[in-house]
């Protein structure tokens, strides 16, 4: 059974993000896998045009393995965020709670209910427990500091406003595309492959698939035999496609 890779599905995902630029990653495409890859593109192109492709492509495969990245991340996020169901908690909501409600037990059995700073209370004796002899019960002066963190982490999520609809292989398709056109070449797609009525992949879409094998991988659609190029090719058809119909915001 193929296990399905968090975060980059073709599929849109809820996601909260608090930092988009932490998205971009630094990437490059060494000599020889670009040779591999570039022998699906037809036509012969100037070293100054190639060099501006791979380049191009090279960012392409950036902002896609930062885009998973946000999916994966921003996603678990949103879910943090998100009530298992009406009337329930969720469960930063539930981890906030709970450390206030055990912040201000720890204050009223140690006999610091009263308001203070943090330096006022490390400074004060441990009160009515202290001669408890269980242990080492200094260790629960952090309950407060950690209190105030989870409720600031919390706010400052929920100010972010609603999860955003994200994805990540079809902007791939989308951008690869665009360099390729920029470059002077005119890549298509052809919707049924591989059936009685379709036939080999285009150029375009073997040049994606040689991008994945190559360089994505597990981040991109699998590593080659882990995935079913007649499903690969379509999604690939579609994504393109797609571009030419408008799409939906994307992050």
């Amino acid at each position: 059974m193929k296990q399905k890779l968090p975060g980059t599905s073709s599929h849109p995902r809820k996601v909260i993000s608090p930092n988009d630029d932490a998205r971009l990653l630094a990437f490059g495409i060494d000599d020889g896998l670009w040779k591999r890859i570039r022998t699906n593109i037809p036509d012969q192109l100037a070293p100054e045009s190639e060099a501006s492709l791979r380049a191009d492509i090279e960012r392409c495969c950036a902002d896609f393995l930062g885009r998973c990245k946000a999916l994966r991340d921003g996603g678990v996020t949103a879910e943090a965020l998100k009530a298992p169901g009406k009337g329930e908690l969720a469960p930063l909501d539930k981890l906030a709670k709970g450390l206030r409600m055990a912040a201000d037990a720890w204050a009223e059995i140690s006999g610091n209910a009263q308001q203070e700073s943090l330096d006022q209370y490390q400074r004060r004796h441990y009160g009515k427990i202290h001669d408890d002899r269980l242990g080492d019960i200094r260790r629960y002066q952090s309950l407060e500091e950690l209190a105030r963190d989870a409720e600031r982490r919390l706010n400052a999520l929920r100010e972010l406003g609603e999860p955003v609809t994200m994805t990540a292989r079809p902007e791939l398709v989308r951008d690869v595309k665009k360099c390729l056109r920029d470059t002077g070449l005119n890549p298509t797609v052809k919707g049924r492959v591989y059936d009685e009525k379709g036939g080999e992949p285009t150029w375009f879409q073997k040049f994606m698939a040689a991008l994945n094998d190559n360089v994505l991988g597990n981040d991109g659609w699998g590593a080659p035999g882990r995935y079913s190029p007649q499903a690969f090719y379509s999604e690939i058809a579609k994504a393109f496609g797609d571009a030419n119909r408008g799409n939906p915001k994307i992050l």
